[in-house]
């Protein structure tokens, strides 16, 4: 039975994307472990990364999925390292900020005072998550030729193809949330889509065949080899 792990922020919790990841995955037969916590900092999940042999879980794991959004370089180094011996890694950075679809929700998720559907682009929150992701964008990207960073597959949400999107204030085509932060609902279902889940790694993911891609890999090599071999024995006959 393929094993995956899910670890991150509120991103990774319920209703949310890790969540809808969880699912898939179970159905096909995955073992699942998801552990979040809700505005974890990138140092808080290290953390978390490194009590889950003490809570039971076994790593390494087939598939490791974590949701982290602000570089820390230190915390994001030990989580890679503690991670170094799955056999894929998908780290999603900061997904964007949207206009409010709800605003009850909103308020009751993080605050009162929350006034307009534009809120995130008027508090500064949306340039801020830009520019996270752009940070730890460009610090995985420097470092893909570099072990165990290689095993990394940085998922930037905007990238991702999306039905109803829309033009956001900061001109980020993505689709309005509903309390403007939290991907979430059918949002969440599109984020871990066959159209989205990274190539890199679909031998491995919820649309793939459950397949760790060294095998696939070995057993193709395997079927190369004896046809050279049937090849050179009618050359020889």
């Amino acid at each position: 039975m393929p094993s995956a792990l899910i670890v991150g922020h509120s991103q990774a919790g319920n209703g949310a994307t890790g969540q809808a990841l969880a699912k898939l995955l179970s159905a096909q037969g995955w073992q699942v472990d998801r552990h979040f916590k809700s505005g974890a900092t990138t140092g808080q999940i290290r953390d978390m990364v490194a009590a889950l042999p003490a809570q039971g879980v076994s790593l390494p794991v087939d598939l490791a999925v974590v949701f982290a959004n602000k570089l820390d370089a230190s915390a994001v180094d030990d989580i890679v390292q503690r991670l170094s011996g799955c056999g894929q890694i998908v780290w999603y950075g900061a997904p964007p900020a949207t206009r409010i679809k709800n605003l009850s929700t909103a308020r009751a998720v993080f605050s009162p005072s929350i006034s307009s559907a534009d809120h995130w682009f008027t508090s500064g929150e949306a340039d801020a998550r830009e520019a996270d992701n752009a940070k730890m964008s460009d610090y995985f990207r420097v470092r893909q030729g570099v072990v165990p960073y290689h095993k990394i597959t940085y998922v930037d949400w905007r990238k991702l193809s999306w039905q109803g999107a829309t033009l956001q204030p900061n001109g980020v085509l993505f689709p309005d949330l509903v309390d403007g932060i939290h991907v979430t609902g059918s949002v969440a279902q599109q984020a871990v889509n066959s159209a989205n889940w990274p190539p890199k790694v679909a031998s491995v993911g919820p649309v793939g065949l459950g397949l760790d891609w060294r095998w696939v890999t070995a057993a193709l090599g395997g079927v190369y080899l004896i046809f050279l071999w049937r090849q050179s024995r009618r050359g020889a006959a």
